[in-house]
């Protein structure tokens, strides 16, 4: 099962798609502009996000760039909808990591076979990778294992460095960055970084543990920098985040009531 993110404002649109994907066993969200967008991606993981490029308050391409400057969303896919043939205009939205773009007026089939393609092919490329008949098949898949294993133990640890991950790993250094490319397209740094915010996300939401001793049981050398990294990816300060969080208003991203916007919390977005 998917979980799609569809930023459009047209509500028989949202209504038709909705029972359609869900129908197929996905889980679709609506939301009418950019902005509410930014607003829950704080607390949703995605399979797809499907845009309409002329979106109320934020543009489709600027709301692009402010998704793919986020390290827990850079990597989400995202199609566009759009009226437009401009060449150039196409060629911006592929330039920005757009994998494809669906044609207004809407047509409800086409979006429904650019879906099943989508994931159909992205679960091709994961067995293959993980279960395909190749040589190093069981050595690929231990090694993502073994490194996630590893962060387990150790993303707390302030001094957890890539010269000791490789050592922990009984491999060079330079074989560890290779690796964490080809299978999981990232640095090291950022899988790290990742790690202990979604660790830290979760211990906001969940615990009564204080700013500080989050930050600290999650690896973070200073408060100060922790709060500045957090915001740089949640678009909210870890307090706001914890309050919003704690909320009776804030509903959790798979219900179907709507989620409380507070505009002044995008002002400094960027």
């Amino acid at each position: 099962m998917a979980t799609i993110l569809l930023i459009h404002n047209d509500l028989t649109l949202q209504i038709e798609l909705k029972t359609l994907l869900e129908f197929q066993g996905h889980k679709l969200v609506s939301v009418n502009s950019g902005k509410e967008a930014l607003n829950l991606l704080r607390y949703a993981n995605l399979d797809l996000m499907i845009c309409d490029i002329d979106i109320p308050e934020i543009g489709g391409f600027d709301f692009l760039k402010k998704i793919k400057k986020k390290l827990l969303h850079k990597q989400a896919p995202v199609m566009l909808l759009t009226s437009t043939n401009d060449h150039e205009v196409r060629l911006k939205g592929f330039e920005l990591g757009v994998i494809g773009y669906l044609a207004k007026p809407v047509d409800i089939n086409e979006i429904q076979y650019q879906i099943n393609n989508l994931f159909t092919y992205r679960n091709t490329i994961i067995d293959h990778t993980l279960y395909g008949s190749h040589e190093n098949q069981n050595t690929d898949f231990q090694f993502v294992k073994d490194f996630y294993d590893l962060l387990a133990l150790n993303f707390g640890s302030p001094d957890f460095s890539l010269n000791k991950a490789a050592e922990a790993l009984s491999m060079s250094v330079s074989t560890l960055k290779r690796r964490l490319t080809i299978y999981l397209d990232t640095t090291f740094s950022d899988a790290v970084k990742e790690y202990r915010f979604r660790k830290a996300s979760d211990l906001l939401k969940k615990s009564s543990l204080s700013i500080e001793e989050i930050s600290i049981a999650c690896g973070f050398r200073s408060l100060s920098y922790f709060s500045r990294s957090f915001k740089a990816n949640y678009f909210l300060s870890p307090v706001q985040y914890k309050n919003d969080a704690n909320d009776s208003r804030l509903v959790a991203f798979t219900s179907k009531e709507k989620l409380a916007y507070n505009e002044e919390e995008y002002t400094d977005i960027s």
